[in-house]
């Protein structure tokens, strides 16, 4: 009976000690199983928080591994989530994943990373080359990598990165007032102005480097963009100083009647008196102050006087020299030439006392005349010299230019009277000027 019992006690621990056993071993392998698949999931796979992180196949070689391979049959999912503004950035480091069939890195029909950006679509990825360059789009990222139950190899490191409300021209990168654009709607295209080049609008043009001065011209271009200047020899003109230089005083650029001369393609101006300047365009001194016939431009300078005078039997009732001042005006207006009353009433009396001499006598004169001729008519003394072939007709005629006598003096008085009449019927002043003009 004891030792019954003692088998069965001993059968009951047995079977108790294995069972303890068994639960032990159970537990040690559950936790083997949970931190390995706790280990690669967070290698393989999930959500991804930050805006730029790594991603890489699980069993990417090390340093302390540098053999290690990816598992098989392993399915990774990687996702992070975007808006219609979220700019996506991914690049490939490194990647060696197994080719498809015919050993073709298109099909990729066994291991796999399948890459997707919402604006961009879906790429399979697969082969022995990493893709060089970034693939970029908006929206969300989602990365699967597949492996199968065969070959496997080192697998791929790769990098992301996002930019929420992404706008590539704030702040605009472009320099020398040059706008920012957007192209293919993510990268950034800076529309240079003329006169510039380069990425960023950073190349300033040398306009001059293909020296278009000619005629021996300097050309500058730091004056303003897009542009440049020719600074010509005299003798040249034009754009590119390509046009021989005309005479600089054709036409003549000194105003007011100025004298233009030509001094090495230069104008220079000599001004008349009262006027000054480059071109003689302002006007100094004095202008006419009322002297009859005078160039309408004739000007005088300041400190010039003049002096007038009457012409024999008038009187001046005014100042007789004037002075031009210093503002423009003259220091006495022009005076009056009037005829003197007294040598006018002796001119009217000499003019009747001849006049009526001169009918007198022109009377008397025709008197005679007419009856020595009617006398010569009919009782000619020289008609009997002429039958007698005696002429006497030269001592006659030499006697008929004589008897004409004219009295010098009352033609001269009668001419000088004539004049200043004529004067006075026109209205013309009767006077003279002459002006001086003060040695600076």
């Amino acid at each position: 009976m004891t030792d019954l019992l003692c088998k069965k006690v001993f059968t009951c621990v047995q079977y108790h000690f294995v069972f303890f056993v068994l639960i032990f071993l159970f537990g040690i392998c559950h936790v083997s199983v949970v931190h390995q698949f706790e280990s690669i999931g967070q290698d393989c796979g999930g959500d991804l928080p930050e805006p730029r992180g790594i991603i890489k196949t699980p069993g990417f070689p090390t340093e302390e591994n540098p053999t290690s391979t990816y598992p098989s049959n392993t399915d990774c999912y990687w996702v992070k989530q975007g808006g219609e503004h979220t700019l996506v950035q991914f690049k490939f480091w490194a990647l060696t994943i197994e080719n498809g069939q015919s050993n073709s890195n298109a099909s990729c029909e066994y291991d796999y990373l399948n890459l997707t950006i919402t604006s961009v679509g879906s790429t399979m990825f697969c082969g022995f080359f990493t893709p060089t360059g970034e693939i970029r789009g908006f929206g969300s990222l989602h990365v699967h990598f597949h492996s199968d139950d065969s070959v496997n190899y080192r697998g791929f490191t790769a990098s992301y990165q996002t930019v929420e409300n992404f706008n590539p021209c704030e702040p605009n990168p472009c320099i020398n007032d040059g706008e920012c654009e957007i192209g293919n709607g993510i990268d950034r295209v800076c529309k240079c102005k003329a006169g510039f080049l380069g990425e960023y609008c950073e190349i300033d043009i040398k306009e001059c480097d293909s020296d278009p001065c000619q005629n021996g011209g300097t050309c500058s271009d730091d004056k303003s963009p897009n542009h440049y200047a020719c600074e010509c020899p005299r003798q040249w003109d034009g754009t590119n100083c390509e046009e021989e230089r005309g005479s600089p005083c054709d036409p003549n650029p000194c105003q007011y009647g100025g004298t233009c001369e030509n001094v090495d393609y230069v104008a220079i101006c000599t001004c008349r008196p009262g006027y000054d300047g480059e071109i003689c365009e302002i006007k100094t001194g004095c202008g006419n102050p009322g002297i009859p016939y005078l160039d309408r431009h004739r000007r005088f300078n300041t400190g010039t006087s003049l002096q007038y005078s009457c012409i024999e039997k008038y009187v001046m009732e005014g100042k007789q020299n004037t002075t031009c001042l210093s503002d423009g005006t003259w220091s006495n207006e022009i005076p009056n030439c009037k005829l003197n009353g007294t040598q006018n009433q002796q001119s009217s009396d000499g003019l009747t006392s001849w006049s009526r001499g001169m009918i007198v006598l022109g009377s008397v004169l025709t008197v005679n005349i007419a009856v020595f001729g009617t006398w010569m008519w009919f009782k000619s003394p020289w008609a009997i010299l002429e039958r007698l072939g005696i002429t006497g007709g030269g001592i006659f005629l030499q006697q008929t230019h004589s008897i004409n006598p004219a009295n010098p003096s009352n033609q001269v008085e009668r001419i000088r009277t004539l004049s200043v009449c004529s004067i006075n019927e026109t209205s013309e002043p009767s006077r003279t000027y002459s002006h001086t003009t003060p040695v600076t």
